[in-house]
């Protein structure tokens, strides 16, 4: 079936459903993806293949971090060093041998290489004991990654890009905050929200023109932090207060924090920048709830937030979207019920109230997502 799109398309195209212009997009992205799939390695190898390749790499990563990990204190200053080049030089050594092989192989290597480089990043400024600077240690590995990708295009150097680069901003901001006298707790909560501001640009970018492996990137690590991120905004309302919010640092990060994320998706996705910004008005209405401590208007703010991106899924088609933003409803529910409804009852009502509420709720809600998703197939075809 590897070339059962091409027989589908000489029949469409016979029986004058499409045109040559249409046909000719059709066949550039079919391409584009049969080269994503072939430089992937995904067409060669199964999931357990990919899985060994995985534990491998960390178990092999793991093992001679900890061997050198074992014999530092008793290394002097410049055996140290010649340790953390040697780290680098034989990864990507690695990988460049085996480069042309098995693709599998060399994408793992080099994301060990990729990893080492920022543990040589910060062990190098310890061997020579160095003002300690964090920020500019995650640029740096930030930069070793953008490298990398132009070099390589394999996917774990653009994701240590992508999580160096808003990693970097957060610390500098970070810094500087607390030089300025903010404490930590109350320059997080600012982090917190640039971390949701950023984690949605991320998820976002399946509906941009970037190649394939950086979407499937991007997309990960949006997916994976959005939800995480917005809980952590959100159960902060018990220790947060807007008298102890320093205004002029807290609008200050927050401006920073929309810039980077409306410059990101305008990079991405110039249609759709307007909707970092309707993001950002909800995820400020959102910490001004938390500060002044209005707990159910938390929660009704992330149903609300789990049902918009529900819409914006499928507004654009896009079923992962719909998928994250039915998890972030359920989660709000299942909050809300254990820290309002749940003291309510007994323990065996609570538990009988529960059991009613995954087995009528989670029917319905996961019989809507079907529909929606229905309602998506169709539309396309």
């Amino acid at each position: 079936m590897a070339d059962g799109w091409r027989h589908w398309l000489t029949r469409w195209k016979e029986a004058g459903f499409l045109n040559e212009e249409t046909a000719a997009r059709i066949t550039a992205h079919e391409l584009e993806r049969e080269r994503f799939l072939s430089d992937s390695g995904s067409r060669r190898m199964r999931w357990p293949v990919i899985a060994a390749l995985a534990f491998g790499g960390v178990a092999l990563g793991a093992g001679v971090l900890l061997f050198v990990a074992s014999h530092w204190d008793q290394a002097p200053p410049a055996i140290r060093l010649l340790l953390v080049l040697a780290m680098l030089l034989v990864f990507h050594g690695l990988g460049f041998l085996v480069h042309g092989r098995s693709h599998g192989f060399t994408v793992t290597f080099h994301a060990l290489g990729s990893i080492a480089l920022g543990a040589a990043v910060f062990l190098t400024g310890q061997i020579f004991h160095m003002e300690a600077d964090w920020p500019r240690a995650f640029l740096v590995w930030g930069l070793g990654g953008l490298a990398g990708w132009l070099l390589l295009h394999h996917w774990p150097q653009f994701a240590v890009l992508a999580l160096a680069f808003p990693v970097w901003i957060a610390s500098e901001y970070t810094e500087f905050a607390t030089r300025l006298g903010m404490t930590v707790p109350r320059a997080m909560e600012v982090i917190g929200c640039g971390s949701a501001l950023w984690s949605l640009v991320y998820f976002s970018a399946g509906s941009s023109a970037l190649k394939p492996t950086a979407k499937l990137v991007l997309m990960w690590i949006g997916g994976i932090t959005l939800i995480p991120s917005v809980l952590f905004i959100a159960v902060n309302w018990r220790g947060s207060s807007a008298a102890q919010t320093h205004w002029g640092l807290w609008t200050l990060g927050w401006a920073i924090a929309l810039a980077v994320a409306a410059g990101l998706m305008y990079w991405l996705h110039r249609e759709r920048a307007w909707v970092t910004a309707a993001f950002a008005v909800w995820v400020m209405v959102l910490q001004a709830a938390v500060l002044n401590r209005a707990e159910i208007p938390v929660y009704l703010l992330c149903a609300a937030g789990a049902g918009a991106l529900v819409f914006y899924g499928w507004w654009e088609s896009r079923v992962e979207r719909i998928n994250l933003g039915m998890a972030g409803f359920v989660l709000t529910v299942l909050f809300f019920y254990f820290a309002r409804v749940m003291d309510m009852f007994g323990r065996s009502l609570s538990l009988i109230a529960l059991g009613v509420l995954f087995l009528a709720g989670g029917w319905q809600i996961e019989r809507f997502r079907r529909n929606l998703v229905r309602s998506l197939e169709d539309r396309s075809s």
